[in-house]
C-alpha cells in the first residue's frame, strides 16, 4: 500500500519482495546523507521506481486484458520518493456485497500476473542491484 486507506479507495502498487527489501535496505542508509554514495543511492532508488513503474503499467493491462478484476491507474508524487512520481493502481472498495474470499482471490489473481510480468524486468533489476554493490 502507498498510502493509509481513509475511505474507500485503496492505493498499492505491485512491488515484488525483493525488490520492496531492496529499496527498504537503501532508503535505511541515511549513515551516507552528504556522501556522494547517498547521490548513488538516490540516483538508483529513481531507476529502480522506473523499473517499477513500467512494471505496474504493464501490471494494469494485463489485469484489464484478464477482466477479472478492475483496478485503475494513476501517478502520485509520493512523499517518500518526492519528487519522482510514481505508478500507482487503485481500487474502489465500497461494494458492501464485497467479502474477504473475494479480495483474496483478487489479490491472488494481481500477484500471479505480477509474477508473471516481473520475470521480464528481473534481468534489468538485478544489473540495477550488481551495478550497485560494485561501486
Amino acid at each position: 500500500m502507498v498510502t493509509i486507506t481513509e475511505l474507500f479507495i485503496l492505493i498499492y502498487r505491485f512491488l515484488p519482495a525483493t525488490v520492496s527489501e531492496q529499496l527498504r535496505l537503501w532508503q535505511g542508509e541515511d549513515k551516507w546523507n552528504g556522501n556522494p554514495r547517498r547521490t548513488r543511492l538516490n540516483q538508483k532508488i529513481k531507476k529502480l521506481n522506473r523499473l517499477v513503474n513500467a512494471l505496474n503499467i504493464k501490471l494494469h493491462k494485463a489485469l484489464r486484458q484478464d477482466d477479472t478484476t478492475f483496478v485503475s491507474r494513476t501517478m502520485l508524487e509520493s512523499t517518500r520518493y518526492r519528487p519522482q512520481n510514481i505508478v500507482v493502481l487503485r481500487a474502489v472498495l465500497i461494494n458492501p456485497l464485497t467479502e474477504k474470499a473475494m479480495i483474496h482471490e483478487i489479490v491472488q489473481t494481481q500477484r500471479r500476473l505480477g509474477l508473471k510480468l516481473w520475470k521480464n524486468f528481473e534481468p534489468a533489476y538485478e544489473r540495477l542491484v550488481k551495478n550497485m554493490e560494485i561501486h
